[in-house]
């Protein structure tokens, strides 16, 4: 085995940058989990007027990078996941499609003769799937539509937009013991995300994504079995379908970011170790590319291979083999979908941009093996300059001392 002190002189440093630039700051946390709460119950009391939302909606689920402790640098995105459960699951069967890491779900029609189900424009009796309104979401084949659920949704969110008082296209909201924001509502993929502002020193943006709920007896076909914890065996699917897909509305995207967080849980440098291999993307401006969705996924199958001990080791040992690991799955463009595995979740990059990453990769990593007692190397390659400038005077006041 590779000795796990070999760089243990940049331990300090890492360290240095994890608490200063990496860590979030408590207070701004505090403040913007306190506006969106009151936001986010206000947004969901006013979708309730909607009799279909209020029959469907179950409960928010906090996901995301912030809420599974990967967040770096400022809490400013927060992923809001609406739990919406159909009442009775013994009426849709769940699919898995031919594209790796989607599925379908079909419904199956039931015998309704109430006179809400004609439509007296087209002289045509809508169909019935045991509950009034699920219509709307349901294509003609009775397959659930992402574009027609995310198009009901939205309607029921502009109403709410259109409710309170704007300023041009944002909502000024007033209800805050931090004064008065401005609010914007933007359509980004699966989610609705709002932006707010007080233009002052208040920014952050949260994605409302709504996501249909499922249980162990629904587990799709094809995926990794969960048997950790049963408890833990909920699992959503997201009006999204896969990119270049014509026509394609009725594919549903898995999330199992429940079981992923308990997979993550209790690795004592495991998520420092990810949140600077974060930090080092985002200097090296490779973010668009190599998504934090794609990082996790690379420490979850570390996880499945690794003793739990590996995680107690240096951190400056965890941060190198992770990123030795990183640079060789991009070299060869491939890094799987945890649940998945015949999903490439970087399947879809060019060949000229993954070698690029590569290249560039590879030499931090030969310089900081040829440098292992260089304890202060590291931080050129992941502070900005003006970070650097300040981490330089931080450490020089500390080495006077």
């Amino acid at each position: 085995m590779e000795n796990p002190y070999r760089y243990s002189a940049m331990d300090k440093t890492l360290e240095m940058i994890h608490n200063e630039y990496v860590a979030l700051p408590q207070e701004e946390k505090k403040r913007n989990t306190e506006i969106l709460l009151a936001l986010l119950n206000e947004i969901i009391e006013a979708c309730k007027s909607n009799e279909l939302f209020c029959n469907l909606y179950r409960a928010p689920y906090f996901g995301g990078s912030y809420y599974e402790g990967l967040k770096i640098k400022r809490p400013d995105e927060y992923d809001i996941h609406i739990k919406l459960c159909f009442p009775a699951v013994d009426n849709c069967q769940m699919i898995s499609s031919y594209k790796s890491g989607y599925v379908h779900l079909q419904f199956s029609r039931t015998r309704n003769n109430s006179r809400k189900l004609w439509n007296s424009r087209l002289g045509i009796r809508r169909p019935y799937y045991g509950m009034n309104g699920l219509h709307v979401l349901i294509n003609e084949s009775d397959f659930l539509d992402s574009k027609k659920v995310m198009l009901w949704m939205h309607e029921i969110l502009s109403k709410w937009v259109g409710g309170r008082r704007r300023r041009k296209a944002r909502v000024v909201w007033k209800d805050t013991a931090f004064g008065t924001l401005q609010i914007k509502l933007q359509r980004h993929g699966p989610a609705f995300t709002f932006r707010v502002t007080n233009f002052e020193d208040i920014f952050f943006n949260f994605d409302f994504v709504p996501c249909f709920l499922f249980g162990k007896d629904q587990w799709p076909e094809g995926f990794r079995q969960y048997h950790e914890e049963p408890e833990k065996c909920e699992f959503y699917v997201i009006p999204k379908s896969p990119n270049n897909i014509r026509g394609g509305t009725a594919y549903l995207r898995t999330s199992f970011q429940e079981q992923d967080r308990h997979i993550l849980y209790s690795k004592e440098k495991l998520k420092p170790a990810l949140r600077l291999i974060k930090k080092l993307r985002d200097k090296l401006k490779i973010e668009n590319a190599i998504v934090s969705f794609f990082i996790k996924n690379l420490f979850l199958w570390e996880v499945l291979t690794r003793r739990v001990e590996f995680w107690n080791l240096p951190l400056s040992y965890i941060f190198m083999k992770m990123l030795e690991k990183l640079q060789k799955s991009i070299k060869y463009g491939e890094i799987r979908y945890f649940w998945h595995h015949k999903f490439n979740l970087i399947g879809h990059i060019d060949n000229e941009t993954l070698y690029d990453i590569s290249e560039t990769l590879r030499h931090i990593i030969i310089d900081i093996k040829n440098n292992p007692d260089d304890q202060y190397l590291i931080a050129k390659y992941l502070l900005s300059r003006s970070e650097l400038k300040r981490f330089r005077s931080m450490v020089s006041i500390q080495e006077q001392i």
